[in-house]
């Protein structure tokens, strides 16, 4: 304060009045303008809201884990050189993104379904009596640790899908970058490399190649095993 005080005794006003000073919002948008010249940056604009919210969007499409989809806006307001907003509207704009992502990957996997299978697949959320559960939840909770007791609960699932007689292929309405996410877990879990990546162009490696023909010698009935790797989706 003994600053303050001495400023005050030169200009000639009372040392209280700054405080008032401070608080006014138009001194606070002063400051806020003055500081942003100073840091080359700017208020956000409707047109940087909507490029923070298509990022969000698009790394929602691959994960729903909230800290990764709410850096995706933090970033893309730092490389426009714009204002952070508040934390709430960051979250806000996470949580929108991803609803707006799961609506689209849903719109994307039953776009050519037919009615009646749409009611199979309403079914699976209605309790059945012979596991006690909901189909739905039953699917949900595979397990995903390798083991051999595991692989058996893993290939009633497998058939059980089959049965619902959905087009396998319809996994190439979703996004490349979900796929992309999706392979990222299934070799965490195996703990072995599926693909090899250039700049030119991505492959199957030995071990992926022998995991594609099992897979789709149990998921695609009838399926041509010898010519699963030209017909598996390289992502």
């Amino acid at each position: 304060m003994p600053m303050l005080n001495h400023v005050a005794e030169q200009v000639g006003a009372d040392p209280a009045s700054f405080e008032l000073y401070a608080r006014r919002e138009e001194t606070r948008m002063n400051h806020v303008a003055r500081l942003l010249s100073y840091l080359e940056m700017r208020s956000p604009t409707g047109e940087d809201r909507r490029a923070a919210l298509l990022a969000a969007i698009e790394t929602a499409s691959t994960t729903d884990k909230g800290a990764l989809i709410a850096n995706a806006i933090i970033v893309t307001y730092r490389e426009r050189r714009v204002l952070l907003p508040v934390a709430i509207m960051i979250e806000r704009m996470g949580l929108a993104a991803r609803a707006i992502a799961r609506r689209r990957a849903e719109a994307a996997l039953i776009s050519d379904l037919d009615p009646d299978k749409l009611e199979t697949l309403d079914a699976l959320l209605a309790v059945d009596p012979a596991i006690g559960q909901t189909r739905f939840h039953w699917l949900r909770s595979a397990p995903d640790a390798p083991g051999a007791g595991n692989l058996v609960g893993l290939t009633e699932r497998i058939m059980f899908l089959r049965s619902l007689g959905v087009d396998p292929r319809l996994h190439l309405n979703l996004p490349p970058s979900a796929l992309s996410h999706t392979i990222r877990k299934l070799k965490a879990v195996l703990d072995v490399r599926l693909l090899t990546r250039t700049t030119r162009n991505v492959a199957l490696t030995d071990a992926g190649e022998r995991l594609t023909i099992a897979w789709m010698s149990l998921i695609v009935p009838n399926a041509n095993c010898a010519n699963a790797r030209k017909t598996s989706p390289i992502l």
